[in-house]
């Protein structure tokens, strides 16, 4: 469990200027080793959302973001980081004025970033190769470009993460074929919790639409599984995407 505290997110809109600005987030590491936010620090890694358009901003080493060309008129605006619970709020970003944002962040009472991953466990097909692991990812380029990361989404000194096909060989010979591998949590309980939620940042390179991404969940104990997401989309970058299980409840 993570310790609750609370943590600031301030931030511009000014569709003048086509910028979102001067975003301060807050983070340390207490002595448990897990996230929480406390004051005077810089948040590295959190992302600013104007939903249900393109716009996101990552927020650099010293919690700064910027969001270009917001436009002006109603908008929600979330803000997302790994062990932290979003938020979103709804804004009305002003016509060539400026609007101030701040967002109190609040520490996700359990996270976890695969540095240390207790609990979890990989199901596979007997045939299948490229399973789950972890660790540091090896990247894999195609015709040059990045097709599998060498990084970890969490910011920091640890560069563990959950990842497949994880060779140094080339794109054919570092994915998974033959069958299907799966990752399994532990148990979490959601009882205490009145609108629990799941972040998870995924990293899903596809080079043809033909193995879909899957993520479901089970509150029977795994007796049976609500799928809450699935893609065959190529998308080589960390995507964030936060899932509301109060339904689980």
């Amino acid at each position: 469990m993570c310790i609750r505290d609370r943590g600031l997110v301030e931030g511009r809109v000014d569709p003048r200027k086509s910028t979102l600005s001067h975003a301060v987030l807050s983070g340390t590491v207490p002595e448990d080793g897990r996230f929480v936010v406390a004051a005077d620090a810089a948040l590295e890694g959190a992302d600013a959302i104007v939903e249900g358009t393109p716009l996101i901003a990552v927020s650099d080493p010293a919690g700064s973001w910027i969001l270009p060309d917001v436009p002006a008129g109603p908008a929600t605006l979330r803000i997302q980081r790994s062990g932290y619970a979003s938020r979103t709020m709804a804004i009305n970003v002003p016509t060539d004025d400026t609007l101030a944002v701040d967002v109190s962040l609040e520490a996700a009472p359990v996270y976890v970033d695969f540095s240390n991953p207790v609990g979890w466990t990989e199901v596979n097909d007997s045939t299948v190769v490229g399973t789950w692991t972890f660790g540091n990812p090896f990247e894999t380029l195609l015709n040059g470009v990045t097709f599998q990361t060498g990084d970890d989404h969490t910011p920091g000194a640890d560069s563990a993460c959950a990842v497949t096909g994880n060779f140094t060989d080339g794109v054919d010979d570092a994915d998974v074929d033959d069958g299907a591998t799966r990752l399994l949590s532990p148990v979490y309980d959601l009882s205490g919790m009145s609108a629990p939620h799941v972040l998870y940042y995924r990293w899903y390179a596809n080079e043809k639409p033909l193995d879909p991404w899957e993520v479901e969940v089970s509150s029977d104990g795994g007796t049976s599984w609500i799928l809450i997401e699935t893609t065959v989309a190529d998308e080589r970058f960390w995507k964030g995407v936060d899932v509301d299980l109060t339904a689980m409840l």
